[in-house]
């Protein structure tokens, strides 16, 4: 799925010659504190934008962009998965509902067996 919050960060990032530790070290100056690797991953469309309106807030700070139209497109692009959800039926919109609000908890390990089991059932 493309994600245009994504695409907008890597270009900015990109633009201004930042890798994504850089890009993290600065946020970390301004007591944010995200990983280089969900940093990445949101680049690339693999994790949602931050929830945090002022996470996004100083990513717009460090990467030059309008703060309006970063939160906007982050918005934007966690309603996409919001209403994606909607076309599920009822077990696998509570199921993923339920995952997304575990997530945090899970180990490392547990995150891989689902990983595991979800590629098993793609036939991967």
């Amino acid at each position: 799925m493309k994600r245009p919050f994504g695409d907008r960060i890597r270009l900015a990032r990109k633009n201004k010659r930042l890798s994504l530790e850089d890009v993290v070290k600065k946020l970390n100056d301004q007591h944010v504190s995200i990983s280089i690797s969900y940093l990445s991953q949101m680049e690339v469309g693999k994790r949602e934008p931050p929830s945090v309106e002022s996470i996004v807030v100083a990513l717009a700070t460090v990467l030059d962009i309008d703060s309006q139209e970063l939160v906007k497109l982050a918005r934007s692009d966690r309603d996409k998965i919001e209403l994606g959800l909607l076309n599920l039926g009822p077990k696998k919109r509570s199921m993923a509902i339920e995952l997304q609000r575990s997530w945090t908890q899970l180990s490392e390990d547990e995150a891989q067996q689902i990983e595991t089991i979800i590629r098993k059932l793609q036939g991967g």
